[in-house]
């Protein structure tokens, strides 16, 4: 991913938080429920809901395609909460 980054946003101002160089130790695991439109190719649809299973949502990292290895917890209860309202019927 920080690859990607540098290679589309390089000429402009950018800063690499090098928390995560190594891969000795695994943090912010992300992207194990990929979300998308078909359960072909994906877990979850856009709501966070489990394809083909009602009242079964995934409102963790999981559902993110990658860690930029950073602390991924404020997203996590932005989905969180984003998907809860779906399933409430508020959104």
């Amino acid at each position: 991913m920080r690859e990607l980054v540098r290679t589309y946003l390089g000429p402009y101002y950018r800063q690499t938080f090098k928390q995560a160089e190594n891969n000795h130790r695994l943090a912010h695991a992300c992207g194990t429920a990929r979300m998308g439109k078909a359960i072909e190719n994906s877990v979850v649809d856009f709501s966070g809901r489990v394809h083909e299973v009602e009242n079964l949502y995934v409102v963790d990292a999981s559902v993110f395609p990658s860690s930029l290895g950073t602390n991924p917890s404020l997203m996590i209860a932005a989905h969180a909460l984003r998907t809860v309202e779906r399933a409430l019927g508020h959104v």
